[in-house]
């Protein structure tokens, strides 16, 4: 399960916003968000879905690191 459906469950609210692509990894991926109670996960069938790395320092500076699955 990502890392955003369990963060902080019951003591804030969160707001996630999210597309994956219309294949396999995306299906799975919408399911375990949907499980976990995320709403609203698009679908873009033109595009694959990828994982992508976020880090976040002290100062909350981010530095996202993608690769795309082609």
């Amino acid at each position: 399960m990502p890392r955003t459906g369990r963060c902080g469950c019951g003591r804030s609210r969160r707001t996630t916003c999210g597309r994956v692509g219309d294949d396999e990894y995306g299906r799975h991926l919408r399911a375990d968000l949907t499980a976990a109670g995320v709403a609203g996960v698009l679908v873009d069938p033109t595009e694959p879905s990828g994982p992508a790395l976020i880090l976040v320092d002290a100062a909350g500076e981010n530095m996202i690191a993608v690769s795309p699955r082609r």
